[in-house]
């Protein structure tokens, strides 16, 4: 059997003395597409907070590839993970965001370019060149000399996915990405994630508000309650036919909204 791609396993996570994870179970397979919906403090943005290492766990692991995130191994024993290590492991994967958190006296293509330069160690001239195609790809190809003072919170959005991407991730995590934005430029924000979806595959694990994206884009979702998954299933399943109460109170409250 094929191990997944991304591994929660026991995690637990406490704040102060209380547990908001105790015993986090969740498997996301390659090339995946999984949503968490829920209530507000259900744990959803702090399960991919984890995985960023941005929150530690306090009990249990999670795994990427089947390796282990926050530990490894050291002569023969296993240790705490290093910040040698974790970078390794971040560097599987790309977070985007609710607040864009662009570079202002930088332009758009360096805003994209930078990291890549500095981190991935791409030249100057292949680095410009790759964050040209991925403004192009979120039809931004317009924007590269502007600067983000000039951008609207859909097109910094769409620049901080572009942003994301250059770092060649191949687990896409997307925090409430639209939360931040007036309602009218939420679609040309999803619509970058829709066409990734459909040419790229990524694997990724989504938490939105947005019910009927989630109903549109995930292969699975999964609805978290108090730091647990009560109902997870096919968005067919689950938004037509949800079997746990809470669920149904959940999305009900969505409908009269």
């Amino acid at each position: 059997m094929k191990q997944p791609k991304i591994r929660f396993q026991d995690v637990s996570k406490f704040f102060g003395d209380q547990p908001l994870f105790d015993g986090f179970n969740l498997d996301i397979t390659e090339q995946e597409i999984v949503t968490l919906i829920g209530p507000s403090g259900s744990g959803k943005s702090t399960l991919l907070r984890m995985l960023m290492t941005l929150e530690t766990i306090d009990g249990g692991e999670i795994f990427i590839d089947g390796e282990p995130l926050w530990h490894c191994e050291r002569r023969s024993k296993t240790v705490k993970a290093d910040e040698k290590h974790l970078r390794q492991m971040r560097a599987k994967l790309g977070m985007v965001f609710q607040h864009f958190n662009l570079f202002p006296h930088m332009s758009v293509l360096r805003n994209i370019a930078e990291a890549p330069i500095r981190v991935l160690g791409k030249s100057r001239e292949q680095a410009y060149n790759d964050a040209a195609c991925l403004l192009e790809q979120v039809g931004l190809a317009d924007k590269a000399d502007a600067f983000p003072a000039d951008l609207s919170g859909g097109q910094k959005q769409r620049v901080g996915i572009a942003r994301t991407l250059a770092m060649q991730p191949s687990v896409l995590l997307l925090d409430e990405i639209t939360s931040a934005l007036d309602p009218e430029l939420v679609d040309e924000v999803l619509d970058v994630i829709r066409q990734l979806a459909a040419t790229q595959r990524y694997t990724m694990l989504l938490v939105t508000h947005e019910m009927y994206f989630a109903r549109e884009i995930s292969d699975r979702v999964c609805f978290l309650d108090q730091g647990r998954i009560v109902e997870e299933g096919r968005p067919e399943q689950l938004f037509s036919q949800p079997q746990s109460p809470r669920t149904q109170s959940f999305l009900a409250s969505f409908l009269r909204s």
